[in-house]
């Protein structure tokens, strides 16, 4: 990881939150709300996001580490990290 990514990813983990899917359902609903896998490390899709890292973001959606699909019943009573990485947001069921 160069310099540059590791303050990225710091910065970045400072800006990360926590709370219950009241907080996401907007942006589900609005299409900018994206998944991620529980077993991915969400501050590394976090940068790739960020800086657009197309190639890394297209596996992820190809092998379905990052979807826009979500489980509205299940989701009400779990709890997620999230951060906005403009214009999206994404999110990560935090394990029980």
């Amino acid at each position: 990881m160069t310099e540059s990514t590791e303050n990225q990813r710091d910065k970045l983990a400072t800006e990360l939150g926590s709370g219950p899917w009241s907080l996401l359902s907007a942006h589900a609903q609005s299409g900018s709300l994206i998944m991620v896998k529980p077993e991915a490390d969400f501050l590394d899709v976090a940068v790739a996001v960020a800086n657009d890292d197309a190639s890394r973001v297209g596996q992820w959606i190809q092998d379905g580490t990052l979807s826009r699909e979500y489980a509205p019943a299940a989701s009400s009573e779990s709890a997620f990290n999230f951060i906005v990485v403009n214009p999206f947001v994404l999110a990560q069921t935090i394990p029980v």
